[in-house]
Parts: C-alpha cells; structure tokens; sequence
C-alpha cells in the first residue's frame, strides 16, 4: 500500500504534512511525485517534531520511508 502521509523534514524537525491523494511519475527520469494537501491536524501534531532517530544519519536520498 503506498504512503498516505509526507513530512517536510529539516534538520530532523517535522515543518509541514501533507495528506497524499495520488502519487505520479514524473515526466523525466526514473523518479515519482504526489498531489495531495495539507493535513493540518496532523502538522498541530507533529510540526517541530524531532523525527531524526527515524532518519539514517549517512544518507543524501531526500526521500525517506518509515514503516512502509
């Protein structure tokens, strides 16, 4: 099942959420975005949030999944 939420994360802080309607491939290379809004229920949930224990401290990817 594909993700249904994205975080916005810098340095390991939450700064936005956003609730994912549908995820597209993008017109060039091998890579996907999402359409989707913003879920602000959960941003007053998590927005400044430390997230960086679930993130690898080693890696350049900007995407992260976390129990996918």
């Amino acid at each position: 099942e594909p993700a249904g939420w994205a975080f916005a994360v810098d340095d390991g802080l939450v700064r936005a959420v956003s609730r994912i309607d549908a995820w597209d491939p993008a017109l060039a290379g091998n890579r996907w975005g999402f359409r989707g809004h913003r879920g602000h229920e959960m941003e007053q949930r998590y927005v400044q949030r430390d997230v960086s224990d679930y993130l690898p401290a080693d890696s350049h990817s900007p995407l992260h999944c976390v129990n996918c």
